[in-house]
């Protein structure tokens, strides 16, 4: 018997027509174009359809969100970003972009302006790798920051200016300007601690985000920033034993916490920095107490800090996640089953706890806070550290083949949200055992994306290979295998005289630097520390280092 034909359609998009292929009538253009990486030609206007009478405004569906759009070019950079939205965070709640920032699009230029500028950054750095010089001049994401600017400008309207602080905030990190991407961070920091009454869906869904880019100046704007603003409602975030009603949430309570870390660490600085420094030949007890003594302010915070992380602990014992929440995240992309995804988001909060335990610890130096730069004081929580690097193997590990060839042949090149760059950077410096930091390093490479906020991890990864590759006498390849031509001279802890004893966040300014891939230990680092025998055989590292997947 013949098989029932179906009347031809001829509503789909020139491009599918020409291809002969079925189209999926998405509009403006067709996804099945879209995801192939093929331009979409569009569609042939409908008389009877364009005599109609545009329908009421309601309630705004995703595929309507292009509406405040008249050009094609615009319509087509927003629907790149609807496709795209959700990998910009990660495993948190992608509602913002996805959702909110789509809908403002439709009756605020400047949301609409910055969305286009933020899909053709993307865009282009989806389309291999890019120095920050070519991302600076693309002319098309150019005219439209600026035009964005303009608007933003003209508007008196507060929420709606800290709204696009955010998209402007996205931009800089797409284009690796972390000076003007922390001068927008403190802008919008101010501008909610001043805006007084919150309404209920910024404190939803524009504060979490914000608390989390609060740590953007305390990590990348150097160790002795002044004070960044705490935002409201943080306590309220804090005070509270109940369980957590998401993973962002959890999540969003324990960065307000890692936040809150970072500060008492820079507070530190500055009071050591303040202290009078007593001469060392001067033998006096009392002015030697003045300059080594933490102050009894300090040490509180410290103690309210730690009762903090003992509040989210006993919040996140009860806290029953719902992986269906997170679907049409990353975690779709790379085709992860439910457990596997339960495991990753569980694993990466567990990493960023002992983070915190490990930071809270020493956030004052060893002995009260007497020195920037004394490291021997993380060697007390070696155990923790090697948890870390044990917890993030575990979530490399985690995926099935499929989902490691996906991450492989596509990688995802930017995300708004940091990741686990700060973590494992941070295991990987400051833990001087070889046999965590060489595992914690292939997790630096494999488990971050490509640019997370200001991080640039082929950068993050040279700067950490380096030190411990100094500091243990070692030669390690791209994937971190010994291969100098002997074994390493430190395999163990690494020895006091090889430490680099600078402080960790001042090791994240160092990754900033442009072309820190091809500079060699000495230009890094300085010159090799003077205690070193000279008749011992140097396993000095190569000159060059290679680029991510080298």
């Amino acid at each position: 018997m013949a098989r029932k034909g179906q009347p031809k359609v001829r509503t789909g998009c020139f491009t599918c027509k020409i291809r002969r292929l079925k189209c999926d009538e998405a509009r403006p253009f067709c996804d099945r174009c879209i995801r192939a990486g093929r331009t979409c030609a569009g569609y042939a206007v409908s008389v009877s359809q364009a005599a109609l009478p545009s329908p009421p405004a309601l309630a705004v569906q995703p595929r309507q969100l292009l509406a405040g759009s008249k050009h094609p070019l615009e319509s087509r950079a927003l629907h790149y970003f609807r496709i795209h939205a959700p990998y910009l965070v990660g495993g948190l709640d992608a509602y913002f972009w996805t959702d909110l920032s789509l809908q403002f699009s439709c009756f605020e230029p400047a949301v609409r302006h910055s969305l286009v500028a933020i899909s053709s950054l993307y865009e282009q750095l989806a389309a291999g790798p890019q120095t920050p010089a070519s991302l600076r001049h693309n002319d098309f994401a150019l005219t439209h920051y600026n035009a964005a600017i303009q608007e933003l400008k003209q508007s008196s309207n507060q929420p709606l200016v800290i709204f696009v602080c955010m998209l402007f905030i996205c931009i800089e990190f797409m284009q690796a300007n972390a000076e003007a991407a922390v001068r927008h961070c403190r802008h919008g920091l101010r501008l909610l601690c001043d805006l007084g009454t919150i309404h209920p869906w910024m404190r939803d869904r524009i504060c979490p985000s914000f608390h989390r880019l609060s740590m953007v100046p305390l990590v990348f704007d150097g160790l002795g920033t002044a004070d960044v603003p705490s935002l409201p409602y943080a306590d309220t975030i804090l005070l509270s034993d109940s369980a957590f009603s998401s993973m962002t949430d959890a999540r969003t309570s324990l960065d307000i916490i890692l936040g809150r870390i970072l500060r008492l660490t820079h507070k530190a600085a500055r009071d050591r920095n303040r202290r009078p420094h007593a001469p060392a030949e001067s033998g006096d007890l009392e002015d030697l107490a003045a300059t080594t003594t933490t102050t009894p302010e300090l040490t509180a915070e410290r103690h309210e800090v730690e009762d903090l992380l003992a509040r989210w602990q006993r919040a996140y014992a009860t806290f029953d996640l719902d992986v269906n929440q997170y679907a049409q995240t990353v975690f779709k992309r790379y085709k992860m089953s439910h457990r596997v995804m339960h495991q990753v988001l569980r694993h990466g909060l567990q990493v960023r706890l002992a983070l915190c335990r490990v930071l809270v610890a020493t956030c004052l130096g060893s002995s009260g806070g007497t020195d920037d730069d004394d490291d021997d004081c993380y060697d007390a929580h070696l155990e923790t550290l090697a948890s870390m690097a044990t917890l993030a193997m575990e979530m490399l590990t985690a995926g099935s083949s499929e989902s490691h060839q996906i991450q492989v042949r596509r990688p995802l090149h930017f995300a708004f949200e940091t990741g686990m760059a700060l973590p494992m950077f941070f295991v990987v410096t400051k833990c001087r055992e070889l046999s965590v930091r060489r595992p914690a390093l292939t997790c630096l490479k494999w488990l971050t994306v490509q640019r997370e906020s200001l991080w640039h991890l082929a950068s993050a990864v040279a700067v950490a290979k380096r030190v411990v590759e100094w500091e243990h006498g070692v030669v390690l390849d791209g994937e971190f295998r010994e291969c100098g031509p002997g074994p390493a001279q430190y395999p163990g802890l690494a020895p006091g005289s090889r430490r680099i004893r600078t402080h960790w966040l001042d090791l994240v300014q160092l990754h900033l630097r442009d072309g820190v891939e091809t500079l060699d230990a000495e230009v890094l680092f300085g010159t090799p520390p003077a205690s070193t025998s000279a008749s011992a055989p140097e396993a000095k590292p190569d000159s060059k280092v290679g680029s991510h997947g080298s």
